[in-house]
């Protein structure tokens, strides 16, 4: 291995002026210092082998100017991945015999340190990257004599971590000082700093959404994009009455981090400037120069038909187990397909990223031997007991993970009251199925009269809606009113039915629905040995679904205690109530009555 030199043993050196700025990125003069060349640098472009092409073009106010920092434009970055090549080309007006030097701060201390090899060329770990000419050779070891040359090539580590880092092009006379020379001025000399943003090949994409959600246009919303894409999105209330309150984007780097490093900016926030009754915007390109976080917000307005009745957003710290006030585990039953490997392990149903994640997973070595005879483990959570309701409208975000015996779904149960018939009779609500590797989604209900007397096309009871990218998150819903069941898929109704007015269908099951149900998230595999269409697990396999969010809208209709406070239980013993025709009612029963002058609702 060569050995590494301090420039000064190379006889450059490293002194400051009386006016060095002792800051990050210090330069060797007053920042208003001109020169009097008679050429002009007027931009930088890089060439990458990850096929990047990016330029920069220099404002020309500043032209005369020794210094120029063009690293608070943010938006005017060039653009790298770690592990490429770079061709740094800068382009100028004139001809001019001095040199130049680039360096990138590449662990961001706030200051370029040029390490050189006892040959005069940048070691490994130099932030001097390249330059066309120092004691007559570049930073390839190759002669050069005269005017400015090009800028040899140079490698970004593959192990560079992603960021937005400093870049500084010195242009100087045969001296490696990143903070230029004192002669600098007088020789002509430009300091200009830039950012150089190295990032990885596809950026995230995270949807933050209130009452609402954001959609592709024409296709669903990719999880992922490549850097500098534009990305056209749809903005889209939960139900008409509901108002856009908010729409931001957020994107760079660590976007939950510091905004800037040393004064480079890793991340910026965006609120773009959209017509309150406009839907569909494009994200333009100079946005998602990495991670992408896209919030929009919806509020009801007194037009509004639902009214929220419950919204899990699951938003707990990583590794939590979701809301034990509204979820419980589900229960194994060896002899139910889709519960037959339930477990409430950790490992199987946690929260991450704002979702919850149910998995089925091979049964570890470490369960096996505390007694675990189930093959796979599978997670599975349940609101029974703990949250139902009847009528209204239910959504919820989700990605899965298709694969061979893949089996989730998003459905629901009714509450179980004493004396009822069983499964089917009080029938089953499936929002959202898929198996196996189908870009399929399955809507369904299950009742006696479809299931055990076989009707199911009077009326239909179930669709498979295909060609649903399921590389993406897509939003997954009903409509239940007392006539009708309407499912969704991104917010466009897929497939309806509806109550009959047959008495005699009615009197055998074909409507069960007038009850309140509760909800179901799962993780499961087939079972075609038990009459299940999806296929037997692939026992190697892990399969993962997310669920970013559930939510719950009514109507008054349905509920008029919605948007009402509740009485508190002391106020209620002390409180004068009056009913809507305005009488005193001494002791209220269930319904709204007015207390102290206001609204209240009395459970």
């Amino acid at each position: 291995m060569s050995q590494l030199l301090p420039l000064a043993l190379l006889g450059l050196s490293l002194s400051l002026s009386a006016t060095a700025q002792i800051t990050d990125y210090p330069i060797s003069f007053a920042t208003d210092a001109n020169n009097a060349s008679d050429y002009q640098f007027t931009g930088v472009t890089i060439a990458t082998t990850s096929s990047r092409l990016s330029s920069i073009t220099f404002d020309t106010e500043t032209q005369n100017r020794v210094y120029r920092d063009h690293s608070q434009h943010y938006l005017k970055q060039l653009s790298a991945m770690p592990g490429d090549a770079i061709t740094l080309t800068p382009t100028l007006t004139g001809t001019t015999a001095l040199q130049g030097y680039l360096y990138v701060d590449l662990n961001q201390d706030g200051q370029f340190t040029p390490v050189l090899t006892a040959e005069g060329l940048p070691a490994e770990n130099s932030e001097l990257v390249s330059f066309t000419g120092l004691n007559g050779r570049n930073s390839k070891g190759e002669t050069v004599a005269g005017n400015f040359g090009a800028m040899p090539a140079f490698n970004l580590s593959s192990t560079l971590p992603h960021g937005v880092y400093r870049g500084r092009l010195v242009i100087d006379a045969n001296v490696a000082q990143p903070e230029g020379s004192a002669a600098i001025a007088t020789n002509g000399g430009q300091i200009v700093d830039f950012l150089l943003n190295v990032h990885a090949n596809t950026a995230k994409i995270t949807v933050l959404t209130e009452h609402g959600n954001v959609f592709g246009t024409g296709k669903a919303l990719p999880t992922h994009i490549r850097p500098m894409t534009p990305l056209p999105v749809n903005l889209k209330p939960v139900a008409a009455g509901y108002v856009r309150t908010n729409f931001v984007v957020r994107h760079g780097h660590n976007l939950d981090g510091p905004q800037f490093v040393h004064g480079n900016r890793q991340w910026a926030e965006e609120s773009p400037n959209l017509r309150p009754q406009s839907t569909v915007y494009i994200i333009p390109a100079a946005w998602t120069d990495n991670n992408v976080e896209i919030v929009a917000t919806f509020a009801p307005t007194p037009e509004a038909a639902y009214l929220p009745l419950l919204t899990e957003e699951f938003n707990l710290p990583n590794g939590s187990q979701p809301n034990s006030s509204l979820w419980r585990c589900s229960t194994r039953h060896a002899h139910i397909t889709w519960a037959r490997y339930i477990s409430n392990s950790p490992d199987v149903v946690y929260v991450e990223d704002g979702n919850l994640v149910c998995r089925a997973i091979p049964t570890p070595e470490s369960e096996r031997a505390n007694g675990e005879t189930a093959e796979m483990l599978s997670g599975a959570v349940e609101s029974r007991g703990l949250f139902d309701f009847q009528y209204g409208k239910i959504e919820a975000r989700i990605l899965t993970a298709p694969y061979e015996g893949n089996f989730p779904a998003f459905w629901m149960m009714p509450r179980p009251v004493e004396g009822q018939k069983g499964w089917p009779h009080e029938g089953e609500i499936d929002i959202w199925e898929q198996v196996n590797t189908d870009n399929t989604s399955v809507h369904t209900i299950h009742t006696n009269w479809t299931y055990n007397l076989g009707k199911r096309n009077e009326p239909q009871s179930s669709l498979f809606k295909g060609d649903v990218d399921m590389t993406a998150y897509h939003t997954y819903g009903v409509e239940w009113s007392p006539k009708a069941i309407s499912w969704f898929v991104d917010g466009v109704k897929v497939f309806t039915y509806s109550k009959s007015t047959n008495q005699n269908a009615l009197s055998q099951g074909q409507w069960p629905f007038d009850r309140p149900f509760y909800i179901i998230l799962n993780q499961s595999c087939g079972n075609q040995e038990s009459g299940s269409w999806a296929r037997k697990p692939v026992l190697t396999h892990t399969y993962e679904t997310r669920f970013d969010w559930v939510r719950v809208y009514q109507t008054k209709e349905e509920n008029p205690a919605l948007g009402i406070e509740k009485v508190a239980a002391d106020e209620g013993a002390t409180a004068t109530a009056y009913d809507l025709s305005g009488k005193v009612v001494a002791n209220p029963a269930k319904g709204i009555y007015i207390v102290d002058g206001q609204k209240k609702w009395c459970p």
